[in-house]
């Protein structure tokens, strides 16, 4: 059946929605045409990528308040899911208690695996003075959502993650957790005056890789750099099978 991706996550600005963007991206070149679904309520950075065709669906109502029927009706499209289906949400942090509570409630995520299909949640870890605080992010999504596996992406951009040798894998959560843990993606921190520059214009005008190093508006060094980017964390993708 279907494959579904989830980032529910309580903190933003780690870098949660460049996970959406590097998956979606990823499924795309392994040869899949993912369906790309924006619920963030107050940004809709992922919908803004026009090559993933992201619908935003709204999952609050007027007042901003999670509206847990719109949510029912994501769930029914998500259970209709093909066998060559493959779903990537990105979800808005502002509505990740109640989405827990939703979901634990309605036992929403096993329901969907009862129905046969295969459901990962993607959790940001970012480094620095951000990391105590996406640590208990991640503890938190692996109590609200028992049995699913996740992936985890430690973002090096804020800084380390963990001390040496291992950082996160010596890490508490990591060793009572390594069977759930299905994958671990190391998002590279680099240069911010060059690497950094480069992808912040990638984002800011809403492409993807393959769009920003065919595109005239980039020079051929920034093209060098986003190509050896792109290949450094493809590279981690291409040997995980979703």
């Amino acid at each position: 059946m279907a494959t579904i991706h989830i980032n529910p996550q309580h903190k933003g600005g780690i870098g949660k929605t460049w996970q959406a963007f590097l998956l979606a991206q990823s499924l795309i070149e392994a040869g899949q045409e993912p369906v790309c679904i924006d619920t963030d309520p107050l940004n809709q950075t992922f919908a803004a990528f026009k090559r993933f065709n992201a619908e935003w669906i709204n999952i609050c109502d007027d007042h901003n308040r999670f509206d847990e029927s719109r949510f029912d009706r994501l769930m029914e499209v998500l259970l209709g899911g093909g066998d060559d289906d493959c779903f990537v949400i990105d979800c808005g942090t502002s509505t990740f208690v109640p989405l827990c509570s939703y979901m634990a409630e309605s036992n929403g995520l096993p329901f969907l695996v009862g129905h046969g299909h295969s459901v990962y949640l993607h959790s940001v870890i970012a480094g620095g003075d951000l990391l105590l605080e996406t640590v208990r992010g991640l503890d938190n999504v692996l109590g609200y959502f028992s049995d699913i596996p996740v992936c985890v992406w430690l973002n090096g951009f804020f800084g380390p993650i963990g001390a040496k040798p291992h950082g996160f894998e010596d890490m508490a959560i990591y060793q009572a957790n390594q069977e759930r843990i299905k994958a671990l993606i190391h998002i590279p921190e680099l240069n911010p005056q060059t690497f950094g520059k480069d992808m912040k214009k990638m984002s800011e005008n809403s492409l993807t890789f393959s769009e920003a190093i065919h595109s005239d508006d980039f020079s051929l060094m920034s093209k060098q750099r986003l190509k050896m980017a792109w290949r450094d964390i493809s590279s981690q993708l291409s040997v995980v099978q979703f």
